[in-house]
């Protein structure tokens, strides 16, 4: 089945992505651009420097209380991340399925659409 542009185009704005679905993919996906890694590259580098204090820290004996407040502190932002960035490919999954769903063709018949019309799509 091929796609009618306007359709397609149609059907697309009928089912928009909620802000913070396309805040998850612009500043956290594969293919985000140079430009926008720096919420991406923060968070990476927080993380980072939380697990080697914890883990140093317990190497060489810190206070139980840093040790625990260092670990909780990194367990909460990578849990608050991972459910965060799990959520918006779930709700965005659904989205592409009504899509689908609605123009009655198959997700590799969507997608060739999206690779064709990407810019008719912003």
């Amino acid at each position: 089945m091929k796609i009618a542009k306007k359709q397609g185009v149609n059907t697309y704005t009928k089912y928009p992505a909620p802000n913070w679905v396309k805040f998850a993919f612009k500043y956290f996906s594969k293919s985000t651009e140079k430009e926008n890694m720096k919420p991406s590259n923060t968070i990476s580098w927080i993380l980072a420097s939380l697990f080697l204090v914890g883990f140093f820290g317990s190497v060489i004996n810190f206070n139980w209380l840093t040790i625990l407040i260092i670990t909780l502190t990194y367990t909460t932002l990578l849990f608050s991340l991972v459910i965060f960035l799990f959520s918006a490919v779930i709700v965005n999954n659904k989205r592409i399925k009504k899509i689908t769903r609605e123009l009655g063709c198959s997700l590799q018949e969507w997608n060739d659409f999206v690779k064709k019309y990407k810019e008719d799509l912003k």
